[in-house]
């Protein structure tokens, strides 16, 4: 029985194996209990983690849990879900619940921390910061973006042989056109959503001059009239009473 355990151990791999978690197959982390470790090839502590992270996966596949890692040099989509800032970065992942790993590195600590069910005392990541939310999502696009603007870039240079400033000359252009399209269908959009605005900005503008009516005209006279009878009575009282100043002084 062990002869044919070891003849079928040639045909198909019987250690397994960790799982590689890529921009196209993350969803699958979303179901069941997961370790999963995001890494760099030029990292040294990625590459000393790599053996007992091995190891993890042989110990973890006869206890239904999946072990995978996520190379963030090349699925960059799900680094930015995950806005991975240092490596290596560990997550555990139980239905669809994202923890972060901030434990010893260690077999027995990633043992311990699953079987133990150490991380019932982590708080998963807030809801607006998960990597299934809108917001992580939009990064996750955004870093896909870079991706594929580097591989526009390595075509134009390779392919078509266009130098440096030619593909930056080319790349300005398209992203002068792109937004000046968009601009014409946000206008477009805004005059067919909002046509009122736009027939009332076409109106001729006029100004109106009122014309005073007649009470209004004699209102006015009267008030003049008013106005320059009490100014001669304040000149004559003040005429009266340097007079009398005078005559005061005089017979003094």
């Amino acid at each position: 029985m062990t002869i044919l355990f070891a003849i079928s151990c040639g045909f198909v791999n019987c250690i397994a194996k960790v799982i590689s978690i890529t921009d196209s197959n993350w969803k699958s982390i979303l179901e069941g209990e997961w370790m999963v470790k995001f890494y760099a090839p030029w990292c040294p502590a990625c590459r000393q983690l790599q053996p007992t992270w091995d190891k993890l996966a042989e110990w973890a596949d006869a206890r239904d849990v999946s072990i995978g890692a996520v190379d963030v040099t090349q699925q960059l989509g799900v680094n930015g879900r995950f806005m991975i800032t240092a490596l290596p970065t560990i997550y555990h992942i139980r239905d669809g619940k994202f923890r972060a790993y901030s434990g010893d590195r260690a077999m027995d600590d990633f043992t311990s921390f699953i079987q133990e069910e150490q991380w019932i005392k982590i708080d998963p990541i807030p809801s607006w910061k998960s990597p299934t939310g809108y917001l992580m999502g939009g990064l996750s696009k955004i870093f896909g973006l870079s991706v594929y603007l580097k591989d526009w870039h390595d075509h134009m240079s390779s392919d078509y042989g266009l130098p440096q400033w030619g593909v930056v000359s080319l790349f300005a252009l398209t992203v002068l056109a792109v937004g000046l399209l968009l601009g014409a269908v946000l206008v477009f959009i805004g005059d067919w959503m909002w046509p009122d605005n736009y027939e009332y900005a076409q109106q001729p503008t006029t100004t109106i001059i009122k014309t005073p009516t007649k009470d209004e005209t004699q209102l006015t006279d009267e008030d003049r009239q008013t106005d320059e009878e009490e100014s001669k009575f304040k000149m004559a009282e003040s005429k009266f009473s340097n007079t009398r100043h005078r005559k005061v002084k005089k017979a003094e």
